[in-house]
């Protein structure tokens, strides 16, 4: 809805919508909404287990936390109970701005959350994620690409897929990915670390 919303108007016009005149901004949504929970609803009975959602125009990073939950949150409620009746799970994309809105990701009920990514480049705080919705909410990503995997040394990206793991994989529902594309095509020994060392330690009883 963002992501349509946005090419419709612009989003320096769509910004001050939300200020001048957020009825509109609201009514706009809703047209957009209603026309993607029709498309929701053909997906869904298809079978599809898992439906992927981009929030990428949906965070903090544009939006304050008031605005997120006048304007998507309710948005994001009507998709979740349409999958949720249809049996599917939702996996949510956040790749920054996500940490003022947990406990709206728990109350509306994500499935799956992506990127996680940390800093310098994001602003995820894995510990603060993992002890506010972990218990309900499968996390997915972790790793900085560019800093960690691209920049960093073999060791460093070891250190830092263990330093993830052990913070959040306990208690399962952990998926241990990358936040970003790795680009560097010199970057190959330090992405075998990463697989080698999730290979290593991402197996239950964790071991680190």
């Amino acid at each position: 809805e963002s992501n349509i919303a946005l090419n419709m108007r612009g989003p320096t016009n769509l910004m001050c919508d939300s200020l001048e005149n957020p009825a509109f901004v609201e009514e706009l949504l809703d047209i957009i909404t209603e026309w993607n929970l029709r498309r929701l609803e053909l997906v869904l009975d298809a079978g599809v287990d898992t439906i992927y959602h981009t929030a990428c125009y949906e965070t903090t990073a544009f939006w304050s936390p008031d605005m997120y939950r006048r304007f998507f949150k309710p948005i994001l409620k009507k998709k979740i109970a349409m999958i949720h009746g249809a049996g599917a799970k939702l996996h949510y994309y956040m790749d920054l701005g996500l940490m003022p809105l947990l406990e709206d990701f728990r109350d509306a009920g994500i499935d799956i959350l992506s990127t996680l990514d940390p800093p310098p480049y994001g602003d995820t705080v894995i510990e603060t994620v993992k002890r506010e919705i972990g218990d309900c909410t499968s996390l997915w990503g972790g790793i900085d690409a560019p800093h960690t995997i691209e920049r960093g040394t073999s060791e460093e990206v070891r250190e830092a897929v263990r330093n993830l793991i052990s913070i959040t994989a306990p208690g399962g529902g952990f998926v241990l990915s990358t936040a970003d594309s790795v680009w560097n095509t010199d970057a190959y020994e330090n992405v075998m670390a990463f697989i080698e060392t999730g290979l290593e330690y991402g197996r239950y009883p964790i071991s680190i």
